[in-house]
Protein backbone atom coordinates (compact mmCIF):
# COMPACT_ATOMS: atom_id res chain seq x y z
CA UNK A 1 0.00 0.00 0.00
CA UNK A 2 2.65 2.49 1.05
CA UNK A 3 4.77 2.11 -2.07
CA UNK A 4 1.71 2.40 -4.33
CA UNK A 5 0.57 5.59 -2.62
CA UNK A 6 4.10 6.98 -2.54
CA UNK A 7 4.76 6.33 -6.21
CA UNK A 8 1.49 7.93 -7.27
CA UNK A 9 1.72 10.97 -4.98
CA UNK A 10 5.44 11.77 -5.09
CA UNK A 11 6.72 13.78 -8.03
CA UNK A 12 10.42 13.52 -7.14
CA UNK A 13 10.97 10.11 -5.56
CA UNK A 14 10.34 6.44 -6.21
CA UNK A 15 9.44 3.82 -3.65
CA UNK A 16 10.03 0.08 -3.56
CA UNK A 17 8.00 -2.43 -1.60
CA UNK A 18 9.83 -5.15 0.29
CA UNK A 19 9.40 -7.08 3.50
CA UNK A 20 11.71 -7.97 6.32
CA UNK A 21 10.96 -11.68 6.81
CA UNK A 22 9.51 -12.63 3.45
CA UNK A 23 12.08 -15.35 2.74
CA UNK A 24 11.84 -16.79 6.26
CA UNK A 25 8.10 -17.20 5.85
CA UNK A 26 8.47 -18.76 2.40
CA UNK A 27 6.50 -15.92 0.82
CA UNK A 28 9.06 -14.41 -1.54
CA UNK A 29 7.69 -14.34 -5.07
CA UNK A 30 4.08 -14.88 -3.99
CA UNK A 31 1.22 -12.50 -4.69
CA UNK A 32 0.41 -10.03 -1.91
CA UNK A 33 -2.66 -10.67 0.24
CA UNK A 34 -6.02 -10.48 -1.53
CA UNK A 35 -7.36 -7.97 1.02
CA UNK A 36 -4.53 -5.58 0.13
CA UNK A 37 -5.31 -6.03 -3.55
CA UNK A 38 -9.06 -5.58 -3.01
CA UNK A 39 -8.81 -2.56 -0.71
CA UNK A 40 -6.44 -0.74 -3.06
CA UNK A 41 -8.50 -1.65 -6.13
CA UNK A 42 -11.37 0.28 -4.54
CA UNK A 43 -9.22 3.41 -5.00
CA UNK A 44 -8.10 2.56 -8.53
CA UNK A 45 -4.74 0.94 -7.71
CA UNK A 46 -4.04 -2.38 -9.41
CA UNK A 47 -1.71 -4.38 -7.19
CA UNK A 48 -2.81 -7.76 -8.56
CA UNK A 49 0.58 -8.43 -10.13
CA UNK A 50 2.63 -7.27 -7.14
CA UNK A 51 4.72 -9.97 -5.56
CA UNK A 52 6.40 -10.15 -2.18
CA UNK A 53 10.08 -9.27 -2.16
CA UNK A 54 12.67 -9.67 0.56
CA UNK A 55 14.43 -6.49 1.66
CA UNK A 56 18.10 -6.83 0.73
CA UNK A 57 21.25 -4.90 1.62
CA UNK A 58 21.35 -3.71 -2.00
CA UNK A 59 17.84 -2.24 -1.73
CA UNK A 60 18.81 -0.57 1.53
CA UNK A 61 21.92 0.93 -0.07
CA UNK A 62 19.82 2.34 -2.94
CA UNK A 63 17.19 3.88 -0.65
CA UNK A 64 17.29 7.36 0.83
CA UNK A 65 14.78 6.33 3.50
CA UNK A 66 13.53 2.94 4.67
CA UNK A 67 10.08 2.76 6.17
CA UNK A 68 9.73 -0.07 8.68
CA UNK A 69 6.28 -1.23 9.75
CA UNK A 70 7.71 -3.91 11.98
CA UNK A 71 8.86 -3.95 15.57
CA UNK A 72 12.18 -2.17 16.09
CA UNK A 73 13.75 -5.35 17.44
CA UNK A 74 13.08 -6.99 14.04
CA UNK A 75 15.33 -4.60 12.10
CA UNK A 76 17.72 -6.73 10.04
CA UNK A 77 21.35 -6.69 11.12
CA UNK A 78 22.45 -4.87 7.96
CA UNK A 79 20.22 -1.93 8.96
CA UNK A 80 21.03 -1.70 12.66
CA UNK A 81 22.06 1.85 13.50
CA UNK A 82 21.05 3.16 10.07
CA UNK A 83 19.88 6.75 9.95
CA UNK A 84 17.72 5.86 6.95
CA UNK A 85 15.08 4.02 8.98
CA UNK A 86 11.73 5.57 9.82
CA UNK A 87 9.44 3.44 11.97
CA UNK A 88 5.70 3.60 11.36
CA UNK A 89 3.68 2.11 14.17
CA UNK A 90 0.88 0.42 12.22
CA UNK A 91 -1.02 -2.59 13.43
CA UNK A 92 -0.19 -5.93 11.82
CA UNK A 93 -2.92 -6.88 9.35
CA UNK A 94 -2.25 -10.62 9.45
CA UNK A 95 -5.45 -12.55 10.00
CA UNK A 96 -7.71 -9.49 9.78
CA UNK A 97 -10.67 -8.55 7.59
CA UNK A 98 -11.11 -6.48 4.45
CA UNK A 99 -12.61 -3.73 6.62
CA UNK A 100 -9.45 -3.69 8.72
CA UNK A 101 -7.39 -3.32 5.54
CA UNK A 102 -9.55 -0.37 4.49
CA UNK A 103 -8.84 1.37 7.80
CA UNK A 104 -5.15 0.54 7.52
CA UNK A 105 -5.15 1.93 3.98
CA UNK A 106 -6.35 5.31 5.29
CA UNK A 107 -3.69 5.33 8.02
CA UNK A 108 -0.91 4.42 5.60
CA UNK A 109 -1.96 7.04 3.06
CA UNK A 110 -1.82 9.73 5.77
CA UNK A 111 1.68 8.59 6.75
CA UNK A 112 2.81 8.59 3.10
CA UNK A 113 1.46 12.12 2.55
CA UNK A 114 3.32 13.30 5.65
CA UNK A 115 6.54 11.64 4.44
CA UNK A 116 6.28 13.29 1.03
CA UNK A 117 5.90 16.71 2.67
CA UNK A 118 8.96 16.04 4.84
CA UNK A 119 11.02 15.05 1.77
CA UNK A 120 10.36 18.33 -0.05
Amino acid sequence: MAAAFFNKLSKKHQGLDAGNKVKERGQEGTIIHSYVIDSMKELGYDLSKNIRKQLTPEMAEWADKIIMMDEEENVPDFLKGSQKIIHWNVEDAAGTSLDFHRKLRVEIRILVEKLIKELK
